[in-house]
């Protein structure tokens, strides 16, 4: 947690694939490309394990642009991840939001 306009401040990353909970991480520091990737590794390729050994397949990950996400080592990262994790990476397109509104 730290402190911002005096107001505490918890950044929490988490995930889920239907109704299967995935790890639910609270990150303490500023989160960039390095931080972000570690956490793919060591969070979330557990629970595709886990999932791949239920028998999930067709699995789809969204994320979206900030930039821990877009930097050119994350998408590269990215990539040999949804291959080692037969993972379809979805691009983020927040225009569909707009839809929405009459």
């Amino acid at each position: 947690m730290k402190l911002k306009n005096g107001n505490i401040s918890q950044m929490i990353w988490a995930c889920f694939f239907g109704n299967a909970l995935g790890p639910i991480v609270f990150i303490s520091d500023s989160i960039n490309q390095d931080v972000y990737m570690e956490l793919l590794q060591h969070e979330f390729s557990p629970f595709l394990d886990v999932l791949a050994a239920d028998g999930k397949t067709n699995l789809e990950f969204q994320q979206d642009n900030a930039h821990p996400h877009t930097a050119k080592r994350t998408l590269e990262f990215l990539q040999a991840f949804a291959r080692n994790h037969i993972l379809t990476i979805m691009d983020w397109c927040n225009k569909v939001l707009l839809n929405w509104i009459p």
